[in-house]
């Protein structure tokens, strides 16, 4: 017994020491980290459950990442179907880089979630039958709480951390582990963003980035588009750019023989042709 104090306080001075170095040293670097490896392999095998749950674990390590916020935000927006959560990501982006140069269409995103959600209860809840339009009614009251205990959970554990950083009680980088993932995947999709080139650092408090180079538009009818590469940039990054979704990453690796790697590798500076589909 009389080792144990010891022992037990050496243990917390070692998981301190790695709490104050776990977020601040990624942020800006996520790719070398191996959850966030873990995530995007996961995710480009169509594992989108498992690709979320790498996200969150990161997350809950360094909460300060734009770039695992908006991946996992991207994840189940496009492949779990949860446009709730999705939309809880999408802002927690917006609020750690208010002036990405990508700020604007992360808004269109959440935005188009929170429709989204609307969409699906909209459309659900259509009943003549009276018993079975209340069943409904109190299905979705349960859904819809769930939600708000999400939400309320992560804004009270935001505000617990908040207290004890305000005590000096932990590192600034500590963050709560977020909820697990409960739904199932769809179909198969596979985005190809773990082997693209690291992102450039965020810089969360410094001045505004100046503005990316933005795509360039073809000035030929039927030729489809141009897009020059720009830091950060993946395939399927830039597949949501062009159509809005991240599906058609293959069609523009397939248009770009020789300018894309056999993974999905590009280069900044790089000008890829942007195929039409589907008549956009």
């Amino acid at each position: 017994m009389r080792y144990m104090k010891p022992f037990i306080l050496g243990c917390l001075l070692v998981f301190s020491t790695a709490l104050m170095t776990g977020c601040g040293d990624y942020v800006g670097k996520e790719k070398s980290h191996p959850l966030f490896v873990k995530a995007g392999a996961s995710r480009a095998a169509g594992n989108y459950k498992e690709a979320a749950q790498y996200y969150e674990d990161f997350l809950y390590v360094c909460p300060k990442s734009p770039l695992a916020h908006f991946e996992l935000a991207s994840v189940y927006a496009d492949n779990l179907d949860e446009p709730f959560r999705a939309m809880y990501h999408y802002e927690k982006y917006l609020e750690l880089v208010p002036n990405s140069p990508d700020a604007a269409d992360v808004k269109k995103f959440s935005a188009a979630c929170r429709k989204r959600v609307f969409d699906k209860f909209s459309k659900d809840y259509q009943s003549t039958d009276a018993a079975k339009a209340l069943a409904e009614a109190d299905r979705y009251r349960r859904k819809l709480n769930e939600y708000i205990e999400y939400a309320n959970k992560l804004r009270a554990q935001n505000e617990r951390m908040k207290a004890m950083i305000r005590g000096g009680r932990i590192p600034r980088e500590v963050s709560v582990r977020p909820l697990r993932v409960a739904t199932t995947p769809p179909a198969d999709e596979n985005p190809a963003a773990v082997n693209d080139p690291p992102a450039k650092p965020v810089a969360v408090n410094n001045p505004p980035a100046k503005p990316e180079v933005k795509p360039v538009t073809s000035a030929v009818s039927g030729q489809g588009r141009e897009y020059t590469v720009v830091g950060g940039d993946t395939l399927s990054r830039i597949s949501r750019k062009m159509y809005g979704s991240t599906r058609h990453w293959k069609k523009i690796q397939e248009a770009n023989p020789g300018k894309v790697g056999p993974k999905g590798q590009i280069r900044v500076g790089v000008t890829l042709k942007i195929p039409d589909i589907g008549g956009r």
